[in-house]
């Protein structure tokens, strides 16, 4: 086959697969971005966020506090927190239920491959993720506009860093779908590992504060323990979206720039590589999700 062959032939399987992208992610995002749950997850974020304004209003004994940290940043973190975390079930739930159905092997007959049909869910999640980003943009700017604030970037900041926290956890559910298989594995996994990560770092904090408090009296098994849990959590750390997307607010708070656009590009770094792995794992277990 001449050059010019073989370049045609890739740009018309290139343009077939960003068709393919394009379709799976129009279908998905519209029939999560008009599901109940997103309005649901939306409406209690929204809630807990204002809760939290509330509170830092009402035990601010001055006004110099407001001006001089941004009472927003919490409240904006906290919504992008529940949100994405909802989202990143909801992509693995979804694609599982492409296994439970037997839809997934129809879809691979057709122009979907494993990169279009791994890329077409994940932005078909991110997508409904950022159009709730601009409603808590608004509810921002309505909170400024009501408590007489003064509009600041570090909001904008900090809505960017929730975009690329939700893009690494949405990868990372839909990888958790493609090793489970079933709906049930999936969601076995994706909990699970979400749980034992936070159970790393709370047992790190209740160690250490333990090691803290009683000094003097403790054994060497124990200061074993704490120095096992530290290195781990200190791993978990890198690897956390929520660990870096902390590290991005407290960045924008001490105007640290190149810190935050390094918690940033761990964060694409990190996401790529989930995808990368759920494509290698997609075309390894097949359609029928069996190795």
């Amino acid at each position: 086959m001449k050059p010019r062959d073989n370049l045609m032939t890739y740009q018309s399987k290139t343009k077939a697969r960003l068709h393919a992208i394009n379709v799976l992610q129009q279908r998905n995002s519209r029939s999560k971005l008009w599901g109940l749950g997103v309005f649901l997850t939306m409406s209690v974020a929204m809630g807990v966020s204002s809760i939290l304004v509330g509170n830092v209003i009402k035990f601010s004994k001055a006004n110099i506090l407001l001006s001089s940290k941004q009472p927003l940043l919490v409240p904006i973190l906290v919504n992008g927190v529940l949100l994405s975390l909802y989202l990143a079930l909801l992509a693995s739930a979804g694609i599982s239920k492409e296994y439970d159905k037997g839809t997934l092997e129809t879809l691979m007959v057709g122009p979907v491959d494993e990169i279009s049909f791994v890329i077409g869910n994940f932005l078909a999640h991110l997508k409904v993720f950022g159009l709730t980003l601009l409603a808590a943009l608004g509810w921002s700017y309505l909170c400024i506009w009501l408590l007489n604030f003064s509009p600041r970037p570090d909001i904008i900041a900090l809505l960017f860093a929730n975009l690329f926290m939700a893009s690494e956890l949405i990868a990372f559910g839909v990888l958790t779908a493609v090793w489970g298989g079933k709906t049930k594995n999936a969601l076995i996994y994706f909990i699970l590992i979400i749980l034992f990560l936070s159970g790393i770092q709370l047992a790190n904090s209740v160690v250490a504060s333990i090691v803290q408090i009683e000094n003097a009296h403790v054994g060497n098994s124990l200061i074993l323990v704490r120095n096992v849990l530290t290195t781990t959590n200190r791993f978990i750390q890198w690897i956390s979206p929520y660990s870096q997307v902390r590290y991005a607010m407290q960045s924008i708070l001490d105007q640290r720039y190149f810190a935050y656009l390094l918690s940033m590009g761990l964060m694409v770094l990190q996401t790529a590589l989930l995808l990368i792995g759920s494509v290698l794992s997609l075309k390894k277990k097949g359609v029928r999700g069996i190795v």
